[in-house]
């Protein structure tokens, strides 16, 4: 919550980029919130049009892409000459249809990626929603227990 941040702490969340890249064990990866043409709220899913993925990657030369917003785990393998694009997905709020916490190790050394799935039970955190209005609390609670906003 906004609120609960220091000054200090909001400066430097405004100085950050939307974008990052780091170079490490010979890789680079490109780092995004959303996606290279929109790194705030561009969202790549899993299911994009194989040609319309690789025009969104074509300036970024890297070897992996990391990505969120859409919080749907993926990896897709040669977006763009050898690149992979991956979505770690999300560890609070899942929006894959799969209500279980996403995350994805990415193993630099030996190129493998591991995407894996954690079951938790949500009560807790839906407890914690009771602040929030009954319609806020329906929805995110409806999120929590399937991994999919509700329907209608």
């Amino acid at each position: 919550e906004r609120k609960k941040l220091y000054s200090q702490d909001l400066q430097w969340l405004a100085g950050m980029g939307h974008e990052a890249g780091l170079y490490i064990g010979g890789k680079e990866l490109f780092i995004v919130h959303g996606s290279p043409g929109d790194p705030l709220y561009g969202g790549i899913m899993a299911d994009a049009d194989p040609e319309n993925l690789r025009k969104s990657f074509m300036t970024i030369d890297c070897d992996y892409a990391v990505l969120g917003h859409t919080h749907q785990q993926m990896v897709i393998r040669d977006v763009v000459e050898g690149a992979t694009l991956i979505n770690p997905g999300s560890v609070g709020f899942p929006l894959d249809g799969d209500p279980k916490a996403s995350y994805t190790l990415l193993d630099i050394d030996k190129g493998e990626i591991h995407p894996r799935r954690v079951l938790y039970d949500p009560e807790q955190t839906i407890k914690d929603l009771r602040y929030l209005s009954p319609a806020e609390k329906d929805v995110l609670s409806h999120i929590y227990r399937t991994g999919s906003y509700p329907k209608g």
